[in-house]
C-alpha cells in the first residue's frame, strides 16, 4: 500500500512538473512573440519600406482597437512564417481593391488572431499598409470546415477577410469585412 501510495504521489509530482513546464514555456513564447512583433511595428512606422521581422519584409499592420490586436503583416510562404506575424495569403496588396486575405494562428498563449474569439460586428478593423490607413467593418462572422475555400472569392470592392484556426484546428474562424460602412 505505501508503494502504492509513493507511486502515486510520484507520478502527481512529475504531472505537475510537465504542466508547469508548458504554462511557462507558453508564457515565454508570447513575451517573445510580443517583443519581436513590436520591433517590428516600430520599425515599419519609422520606415515603411525597409521595416523587417526576420527575413521578411513586413508589409503593413492590423490594429484592432477593441481587442488591443496590434500585429504586422507579412507575406505568407510557409508555418514558419505563419509563426511569426499575420499573413497576407492571397488576394491584392493591402487596402487595395479585391479580397486581402490575411490568415494566423490562433494560439492558446494568447497571442495573433487568438482574440479574434471575441470579435464582435461592431468592431472596426484598421490596415495600415506603406501609403494608407484604410478602415473595415465586419459583414460575417462565421464558423466553418477547413475544405471550405469560398471565402476567398475575388471581389471588385474594398475586402478583408480574416481567417484562424478554431475548436483545436478543426474548423475555420472567419471574419468578411468591407471598407462601406452600411
Amino acid at each position: 500500500m505505501k508503494k502504492i501510495k509513493l507511486l502515486l504521489s510520484v507520478s502527481l509530482v512529475i504531472i505537475i512538473w510537465i504542466v508547469a513546464g508548458f504554462i511557462v514555456h507558453d508564457k515565454y513564447q508570447a513575451c517573445r512573440l510580443n517583443k519581436i512583433t513590436s520591433d517590428a511595428i516600430t520599425e515599419f512606422e519609422k520606415d515603411p519600406y525597409n521595416a523587417m521581422l526576420y527575413n521578411e519584409l513586413v508589409l503593413g499592420i492590423i490594429y484592432i482597437p477593441k481587442l488591443d490586436l496590434k500585429y504586422p503583416i507579412i507575406k505568407y510562404k510557409d508555418d514558419a512564417t505563419l509563426n511569426l506575424a499575420v499573413n497576407h495569403y492571397t488576394g491584392p496588396n493591402l487596402n487595395t481593391k479585391g479580397n486581402v486575405v490575411l490568415i494566423a494562428h490562433n494560439n492558446r498563449n494568447g497571442t495573433l488572431f487568438n482574440k479574434l474569439n471575441d470579435f464582435k460586428m461592431d468592431y472596426q478593423v484598421l490596415i495600415k499598409d506603406r501609403y494608407t490607413i484604410k478602415t473595415y467593418y465586419p459583414k460575417a462572422i462565421y464558423i466553418t470546415s477547413p475544405y471550405n475555400q469560398s471565402m476567398l472569392k475575388e471581389i471588385d470592392d474594398y475586402h478583408l477577410t480574416l481567417i484562424t484556426c478554431t475548436n483545436n484546428g478543426k474548423k475555420r474562424r472567419i471574419i468578411e469585412l468591407s471598407s462601406d460602412s452600411s
